[in-house]
């Protein structure tokens, strides 16, 4: 923490620790399934811009929100997901300002706190030294998700969160590896026998201890030896202190006849133990409790991705479950990227807004500000069946333009192939709901039965 100033404390977040946890957030293969899952249901319909009334001439077109926003908003999910906090900056191309959030260990983000306790966050680009007092121009950071990291800089994000029970399960299958080399390639410990003084050693030891003086006098001491007793002697002495050195020749020549891998022992030594680890019997129950707690703090359910016998198929409550979590995720993406546009077209709002207030009562301009305001929305999709959008229909609740929209996107096609004329009457509508309908009458018109004849009817 840097103290900046007399009345503000500094934390900064480095550009480090940034690309540290991005690379949790990529690496884990269990994380980054739920992660294309989010992407791949939030943003199955791309983007659109909201007004009130038709905005003419708007900078921002369907054609660059597609190429540019889409790509832009998926990167707000990852860095809220990492940091808990949105660093953006935007460039001109083709007369069109681009939004983008700078590539991890480019920037870093300071957090300052002043003596009423206000925190801001300010953003550091790389590219230059770093001077505390002008942050870079034309770039921000959005906070207020829910994830803002502390005072001190410490996050507070779903990555951070999820980092101790990550790095543990790596290292467990660092570990694992570590055990099934062991396994396939033992370490064998040798020990020496004991020896009698009674006992005669039948031939000679590489590392025995002859007295010259005494091989005269002793006839013990005198041995008969010829070229190829000392050729073994020195071939059996060269692979033995191999092995206790740690050059092992068998990691080269493995492949070659089992005969260069045998290494005979001298005749005082003798094979002891072979160590060999045990496997962990509680591993696959650990991998299962360190996916599911992933998914619920990512909100997935486990179920939607892996289905065994473990696993409890709840569908209704997973169900609920990721609708929560994908709602969640488009109010804060579309609040993010509202505000994204006001910040770069806000020249353009400004004159469009005052060109359509001159004729406005001063007490009505606040109300008519927030409905004439461009917003920048994810299209609903309905988390309902098919059934349930008809019967909506059927009750008159929803149009048929509405109707034909939410089915279209269910079935994930694309709008333009609506048809807009309402081919059903009321009536037909009526009659789909079992609503008994009169006989025609005399000018050919038919109406419903009162509830109380439809009932005595059926009676």
């Amino acid at each position: 923490m840097l103290k900046s100033n007399p009345k503000e404390y500094r934390a900064i977040i480095t550009a480090a620790k940034i690309l540290s946890i991005r690379s949790v957030y990529f690496n884990n293969a269990f994380v980054y399934i739920c992660r294309n899952l989010i992407h791949s249901k939030i943003f199955e319909n791309g983007l659109c811009m909201s007004t009130n009334k038709e905005c003419k001439n708007n900078p921002l077109t369907q054609h660059i929100m597609d190429m540019y926003w889409v790509p832009f908003a998926k990167n707000i999910v990852d860095s809220i997901m990492c940091i808990g906090l949105v660093p953006f900056r935007y460039k001109k191309i083709d007369n069109s300002y681009i939004p983008y959030v700078p590539e991890a260990g480019t920037y870093e983000i300071h957090i300052v706190t002043d003596k009423e306790g206000f925190v801001r966050h300010e953003f550091f680009s790389n590219d230059k030294p770093i001077d505390i007092n002008k942050p870079t121009p034309n770039a921000f950071v959005l906070s207020g998700f829910g994830y803002n990291p502390e005072r001190s800089g410490q996050l507070n994000s779903t990555i951070s969160c999820l980092y101790p029970i990550i790095r543990f399960n790596s290292d467990l299958h660092d570990f694992a590896i570590m055990a099934e080399k062991l396994r396939s390639n033992p370490p064998i410990i040798m020990q020496k026998k004991q020896e009698s003084s009674t006992e005669q050693e039948e031939g000679l030891h590489f590392d025995a201890f002859i007295d010259s003086d005494a091989v005269k006098l002793n006839s013990h001491n005198q041995y008969k030896r010829d070229k190829s007793d000392i050729e073994r002697l020195q071939n059996q002495r060269r692979l033995f202190l191999a092995a206790i050195e740690g050059r092992d020749p068998m990691q080269t020549s493995n492949q070659d006849t089992a005969l260069k891998n045998m290494v005979p022992l001298p005749t005082q030594y003798s094979v002891g133990t072979v160590l060999a680890p045990n496997a962990r019997t509680d591993f696959v129950s650990i991998q299962r409790l360190n996916q599911e707690t992933i998914c619920a703090m990512i909100g997935v359910p486990r179920s939607m991705i892996i289905n065994d016998s473990v696993t409890r198929a709840d569908i209704q409550g997973s169900h609920d479950v990721f609708r929560q979590t994908l709602i969640h995720w488009k109010k804060n993406i579309a609040n993010i990227l509202t505000k994204v546009y006001h910040v770069i077209y806000e020249e353009f709002e400004v004159s469009r807004l005052a060109k359509k207030s001159k004729k406005r009562k001063r007490n009505n301009l606040n109300s008519f500000v927030n409905d004439s305001l461009t917003r920048i929305e994810i299209p609903t999709v309905p988390y309902v069946s098919n059934d349930e959008l008809r019967s909506l229909y059927l009750q008159g609740i929803i149009s048929w333009k509405y109707y034909g929209e939410y089915m279209l996107r269910n079935a994930s096609l694309p709008l333009d192939i609506l048809n807009g004329k309402e081919e059903w009457s009321k009536d037909d509508r009526k009659e789909f709901m079992g609503v008994a309908l009169k006989p025609p009458d005399s000018e050919g018109a038919t109406k419903a039965l009162p509830m109380a004849q439809q009932g005595s009817k059926s009676s």
